[in-house]
């Protein structure tokens, strides 16, 4: 898959969290397709940044352009699977509270198995561990080619510009840095594991 389809699918990622992505909205999720791993079930497309460092996945986008098909739980069983056979403990993701999708996030990630571990002003931080959670595995042959892409995009004129503007910083970004919303993920992370041992 080429880096504009990753970069188109950050855009339609920006559309079914926020309704109306902001400008900045769509340049930050195209950012988090730079390096990120790309799981594919169907209509359901997750981007995860793999931190070896600390043995966790970090669920960067979602989406799943068909709904209560159970496309997005099987691309998480997916992840879980792909977590579990390279040795990943944890797997922690963010809901925006901004986004007007939130509520249903959260439930949604809930029902896979993730637990609050953490919360601020913007977002939620939850947490599938596999060391006290366990999920069925989807073995059947309808499973992920990841390079794959089914999904067809219509695209304006602000969605192009952002495309144009995340090709640039792609260029000039700093190798092997993490995701912001990487940082904010591991600080909740880390906060939280205090809070239990304190």
């Amino acid at each position: 898959m080429t880096k504009l389809m990753k970069f188109k699918e950050g855009i339609i990622s920006a559309y079914e969290i926020y309704d109306s992505p902001s400008f900045f909205n769509r340049i930050f999720n195209i950012s988090y397709t730079f390096d990120a791993m790309r799981f594919e079930y169907k209509s359901s497309v997750i981007y995860a940044y793999i931190s070896s460092n600390d043995n966790t996945i970090y669920i960067l986008l979602l989406y799943s352009l068909t709904k209560n098909k159970g496309h997005g739980k099987k691309n998480i069983t997916q992840l879980i699977d792909y977590a579990n056979q390279n040795g990943y403990n944890n797997i922690i993701v963010t809901v925006s509270k901004k986004s007007p999708k939130n509520k249903g996030a959260e439930m949604f990630y809930k029902q896979c198995g993730f637990e609050i571990i953490s919360e601020d002003m913007k977002h939620i931080y939850m947490k599938f561990d596999h060391n006290k959670k366990t999920t069925q595995s989807n073995k059947s042959n309808d499973v992920t080619d990841y390079n794959k892409n089914t999904l067809k995009y219509k695209y304006n004129v602000i969605d192009i510009l952002s495309i144009i503007i995340g090709l640039v910083s792609y260029m000039f970004r700093i190798r092997n840095s993490k995701p912001i919303v990487v940082k904010n993920m591991e600080k909740a992370t880390h906060q939280n594991e205090y809070n239990n041992y304190t």
